[in-house]
């Protein structure tokens, strides 16, 4: 009997120690990783292909689309894959990006959309320096974005909730 129930707590033992040797191993991984460091990574990564050499552009300019729009959506907060150019561009007015950058992105999508929708086939040297304008764009806007963001935290900073308090009690008491 004691033989019988030492194999069955060492049978569940087993089986609990393997599931979670398993659930460790098969955790989805965190990407800490920036917005713009994200696409600055996939940008590589497209460059890295040499598309336009393989005569691959609707391939190149989509995955700087896709790049682009998953920079926006986490950068901004935005469902850009979801939307249109058109409806992009509507979008981005609603954001605190500037709006010569929301302008350059959607000059940017739109010619990638002649590209992917219209044939238009672009030369090589075209197609190689679509990167540097995504690459520069991120650039901008990351820096803008971060400088909005201290704005931010200063404006907030500026009257803490308790230093009004303080301020409203002290007055309240005078």
């Amino acid at each position: 009997a004691y033989a019988l129930g030492a194999l069955t707590f060492l049978t569940v033992m087993a089986i609990g120690i393997a599931w979670i040797v398993y659930r460790r191993r098969n955790r989805p991984k965190v990407d800490n990783r920036t917005p713009e460091e994200v696409a600055y990574d996939e940008l590589d990564r497209i460059r890295d292909l040499g598309l336009p050499e393989q005569d691959a552009f609707k391939e190149m300019y989509a995955l700087v689309t896709t790049c682009l729009w998953s920079y926006i959506e986490g950068q901004y907060h935005v469902p850009a894959m979801d939307l249109t150019t058109a409806e992009l561009k509507r979008t981005l007015r609603m954001t605190p990006m500037s709006e010569t950058n929301a302008q350059t992105f959607i000059g940017l999508f739109t010619d990638c959309d002649l590209v992917k929708f219209a044939g238009f086939s672009p030369s090589i040297e075209a197609a190689n320096l679509l990167v540097d304008q995504a690459r520069q764009l991120v650039q901008v806007t990351a820096a803008e974005a971060a400088q909005q963001a201290s704005v931010d935290d200063n404006a907030n900073n500026a009257n803490p909730p308790s230093a009004t308090t303080t301020i409203s009690t002290s007055v309240a008491g005078a």
